[in-house]
């Protein structure tokens, strides 16, 4: 019930599934232990994810959100069942993300999402995830939502064994390549520049047409249930009224 109530959402804003052949991606091998790295430049980013999360087992096995730690402190009872994990510092723990992390998750299934920028602002990647797939041992693939075409954008999936010897900078080449397919809401607060065309006034969150027309739809289908759970009872009561004495 929850896939589809989450599938409905994101239809009702305007927003497509990613297609099957993307979906079966996430049964490969190479695909139960990978760092997922995201264009992060909004709130929106972290709804939309965990909408699409909840609408295909294939996503959500396995899955979890890395994000900052502050909201955790009062909603972290919302956030940890949800899939996401705080990204704490070294000066904050003792212990850094990286190797808190690789430690969690040694020899287990895990997919993770993290955004190289560590912030909604235009910032140079860090090195963390680097290290995560180093220290994890992982495949990697790009993914981000792109908010002109309404879609989730995924990448090629890059495994562990074609990736192991390659060093940063060639590796956050080839990804940064890949993320410049995907248009962010706020394209001017990211870091990678957008490679292909793309038309500014199509950008959006949602759809309004879409989820206005949603939204009527909804408020008829509820009327017609409630007229048809109302035409019984009325009927029952035309015929008990000849027979009422007063």
């Amino acid at each position: 019930m929850g896939n589809v109530g989450a599938r409905f959402l994101l239809e009702s804003i305007g927003w497509s599934f990613p297609s099957e052949e993307d979906l079966e991606r996430f049964t490969k091998p190479e695909a139960k232990r990978m760092i997922i790295v995201i264009s992060h430049t909004t709130y929106w980013d972290f709804i939309l994810l965990l909408l699409i999360k909840m609408s295909d087992e294939r996503m959500k096995e396995h899955l979890y959100i890395a994000m900052k730690p502050q909201p955790f402190r009062w909603f972290g009872w919302f956030l940890r069942p949800l899939g996401c994990i705080p990204a704490t510092r070294k000066e904050d723990s003792g212990e850094g993300f990286v190797d808190k992390t690789s430690k969690r998750f040694q020899g287990e299934k895990v997919r993770l999402v993290v955004s190289p920028e560590g912030t909604m602002k235009a910032s140079p990647w860090k090195s963390g995830y680097y290290h995560l797939v180093k220290g994890m041992k992982s495949s990697i693939m790009v993914s981000g939502l792109d908010y002109e075409r309404k879609t989730i954008y995924l990448g090629p999936i890059h495994p562990w064994k074609e990736i192991r010897k390659w060093s940063k900078d060639k590796l956050e080449k080839t990804l940064q390549t890949e993320m410049g397919n995907v248009v962010p809401l706020y394209p001017d607060q990211s870091y990678t520049p957008i490679l292909r065309p793309y038309c500014p006034e199509k950008i959006s969150a949602i759809q309004p047409f879409i989820l206005i027309l949603t939204i009527i739809v909804v408020i008829l289908i509820i009327a017609i249930i409630v007229l048809l759970i109302r035409s019984p009872k009325d009927q029952e009561g035309k015929l008990r009224r000849p027979f009422e004495v007063d």
